[in-house]
């Protein structure tokens, strides 16, 4: 497995692969990240996507907890196809992402967990996330199994690490595009 940024050519694979017709989600990650707002990482094995997040350079989308934690981005997005849960994917794309904040100097890295999901709660608790107090509710518009596209509310709980240990902790890559 090998995770790098998202590429213009990389969305039909997503879309066919971690499907997301209509809404067409991959293609708003990766047009965030032409401008410079987000970055679109992608987990591949082999010629195969089998998980994405997005970091968002801005940090929270919450006034609150953006002005609790300034100078933070966020993961956000965090999605490994459902085959693949449980082998490392979601592990990996989140030390991606916190290798590429840290390699932009910055000092920590932020994530919403969904209150009624507790095994990506213990996933980020196990990386070293600690629960911030605060709490938001997140809306947004994905589709179901059958293509409808539903309007999901998340009650989460946000969840923030310090990466000063990520620069020096043994064993971890610094090149964001390397093997896992």
């Amino acid at each position: 497995m090998w995770i790098r940024e998202c590429a213009a050519s990389d969305i039909e694979a997503l879309e066919r692969h971690m499907p997301t017709r209509p809404s067409q989600v991959h293609a708003e990650h990766f047009a965030q990240q032409q401008v410079g707002l987000w970055t679109y990482l992608i987990a591949w094995d082999d010629s195969v996507p089998v998980g994405v997040c997005v970091i968002r350079w801005g940090g929270w989308a919450e006034r609150e907890a953006l002005e609790a934690y300034p100078d933070c981005p966020v993961i956000t997005n965090l999605q490994v196809h459902p085959a693949r849960r449980g082998g490392g994917v979601g592990t990996a794309l989140i030390e991606s992402a916190e290798k590429e904040a840290d390699a932009r100097g910055l000092h920590r890295i932020g994530v919403g967990v969904a209150d009624d999901n507790p095994r990506a709660a213990k996933l980020y608790a196990r990386l070293g996330y600690a629960d911030t107090g605060l709490r938001t509710n997140s809306r947004y518009m994905y589709p179901d199994d059958a293509g409808v596209p539903r309007e999901i509310v998340e009650h989460d709980i946000l969840l923030v690490k310090d990466l000063e240990v990520v620069s020096s902790a043994e064993g971890i890559d610094g090149a964001s595009g390397g093997r896992c």
